[in-house]
Parts: structure tokens; sequence; C-alpha cells
């Protein structure tokens, strides 16, 4: 009777379009354009609660439904049968994890839920508009910092403004006023800082832009001094891309915590690993209590400690899953590096790599 119940139940969601709707390789990118708010929560099935997860998921899509007023779409992606998706848009590789989709656009809004009582509150809390719409600039005496939209809601750059009031829901606000002028203005207490110049069809050109605008939790850039700590190098919000992202040289970062066990164990691993790794890779660390990632779409870290690896030349990262050992960071290290890996430091001299 139970079974029964259960596949009716099932059915009756069905017919209602009220289940999350499974997306793969070839049908992503339709899928996510098809809506204005998404959330994809990919999951792995190899995780022994996928089940129970998955019916929490359901129940929070159902009562989120029931809401009336709602325009969440919900979708799902198995990260065992697609895991191009999963590395793209879940750099961790930590299961289950729901992302924020808006136009397409990934937000830096990833959380890692189980249940379906913090999943509704979650999507609840993001269900809103991401642009007030005001009809006098007085109106920003009652916000700061602000983005003022001076466009009009049929334009692409509205479009564009939408996804990236997405991304910054947590600090800062956003004012429309329907208008001819197609500017986007940044102010703090009411004066007015800067205007975008740039595309307006560019979602991330504005987002970029926007960033420059706000205030980052960094530590101070560290003296050349202070830089360098027996070969590792000590990378702050301030300088993370240009310390991270570099053109020449491959970077292995350490995001950790003062307070990490795990990380303590760590340290002087990491410091050997810099004496181990041919010149072209740079060891480099990160505070990531004190500082803040400033391109949380490709960098992001709930747990300490979290190892990323960056070619050279290129902008996104790999994440370590590794076992905690110099053997193994060094075998990621090569798996990964952008030149033969035939060659280490060793003593401030070029030596053969050899364990």
């Amino acid at each position: 009777m139970l079974i029964a119940l259960i596949l009716l139940q099932s059915l009756v969601s069905a017919r209602l379009g009220m289940t999350a709707t499974d997306l793969t390789d070839a049908n992503f990118n339709e899928v996510a354009n098809q809506f204005d708010r998404l959330v994809v929560d990919f999951y792995d099935p190899s995780d022994s609660d996928w089940q129970q997860h998955q019916m929490e998921l359901q129940s929070a899509l159902v009562t989120v439904r029931k809401a009336g007023n709602s325009k969440v779409n919900f979708a799902k992606v198995d990260v065992s049968k697609w895991p191009t998706l999963a590395s793209k848009f879940v750099k961790n590789g930590r299961y289950p994890q729901l992302v924020w989709f808006a136009h397409g656009q990934p937000t830096q809004y990833h959380r890692r839920m189980r249940s379906a009582d913090m999943i509704i509150q979650f999507v609840m809390a993001m269900d809103r508009p991401p642009l007030t719409t005001v009809t006098s600039v007085a109106s920003l005496a009652d916000y700061s910092p602000v983005v003022l939209a001076e466009i009009s809601k049929t334009s692409a750059l509205y479009k564009s403004t939408e996804a990236v009031a997405l991304r910054h829901m947590d600090s800062v606000a956003f004012l429309h006023m329907e208008s001819g002028k197609n500017t986007i203005s940044f102010y703090k207490d009411g004066a007015l800082v800067q205007q975008y110049e740039g595309q307006h069809d560019d979602v991330d050109a504005l987002d970029k832009w926007l960033k420059r605008q706000l205030p980052m939790k960094s530590e101070e850039i560290p003296s050349e001094e202070d830089a360098m700590d027996d070969g590792v190098r000590m990378v702050v919000g301030k300088n993370f891309e240009e310390m991270v992202l570099q053109k020449e040289k491959d970077v292995i970062l350490l995001v950790q915590a003062p307070w990490c066990g795990y990380c303590k164990i760590l340290a002087p691993k990491w410091k050997q690993l810099s004496h181990a790794v041919p010149s072209h890779v740079l060891v480099a660390q990160m505070d990531g209590e004190r500082n803040q990632s400033p391109l949380p779409n490709d960098f992001v870290w709930d747990a300490y400690p979290t190892i990323f690896y960056v070619r050279a030349g290129e902008t996104v990262p790999n994440v370590y899953r590794g076992d905690r050992t110099l053997e193994s960071l060094l075998d990621f290290a090569k798996e990964h590096t952008s030149q033969p890996f035939g060659v280490a430091k060793q003593d401030g001299t070029d030596a053969i790599y050899d364990l």
C-alpha cells in the first residue's frame, strides 16, 4: 500500500511538472538559459545518503511550488555520469551542492544542504527581485553602497545587470530607474564613484567592474621581505589575481586557517613541496579566514585545507582531493603541470626530480 502511494505521488508530481529536471552535457545550456532563476543540485549517487537527499530536494520543490508565487525552477546533475559539468560548476568537488543560476549564468551562491527545510530557506531567501525599481534618485539615500541602473527593462543591459545583481545580493543594493540613458553607476554614501563603460551584453565585464568598486576582505599585501616563507609565497585577497593567475608560472595554492589542525599538520609538507617542484611552479598560501576570494565562481572553499592548481595562462583551477602527503601533492602537480616535470628545485639549485 505504501509503495503504491509513493508511486501515485510520483506520477502526480511528474504530471504537474513538480520534479527536478535531469541535466546532461547535451541539454544543460539549453535548459539553464530558459529560466531567469534556476537551482541546480549536483549530487553523487555513490553517497550513501543520496536517496534521502533526493527525497528532501523533492519535498522542498513541492513546498516551493505550493507557495504559488515562486518562479524558481529546479534541476539536478548526476556527477558520476556528467563529471565535466560537475568540475565546471562545483570546483571543490563536494556533493551534494546547490548552485544558483540566473539567466543561465552561475552565481557565487553555492550551498551544501541536505534537508528540505534548509533548501526551502535558501530558495525563499534568494527568490526576490535582484533589482528594486525606484522613481527618484532620492532613494539612493536609503542604501550604501548602491548600483543605480538607469536603463530600460527591455534592454540587453537590464538582463546583464540583473545577472550581476544576483551574484552580489549580500554585498550591494541594486536600484533600477526606467530610463533611456543606459547608464550603470556606483554610489557610496550618496556620492557617485564611477560609471560603467563596458559592453552592455557582457555579464563578466560588468561583474569585474563592480568587484573593483566593492571593498574586499583582505590582509594588507605583505612586503617583499615578508612575502616569502621558506619558499612559499604569501597571498592575500588584494593581490590574489596577480599572484595566482600568472601567465608564465603555474601556481599551487593552499587556502588554510590558523585554527585548522589539518592545516598545521600539512604546513611542514607544504614547505617541503616548495623545494621539490620545478622552477616554473609557484607554491603559495593564503589565510582563507582573513581573505576572501575575488573570483568566487572559480575559487571557492567551505573547508580547510583547500588546494588549487592553476596552469600558467589559465584562470580555472584544478582542485586537489588526494592524501595530504608530499608524494601525493607532487603527483597532483605533475598531473596538471604546463611544462615537463623533470627538474626540481632543491637547496636553491636545479636538480633532477627524484623522490
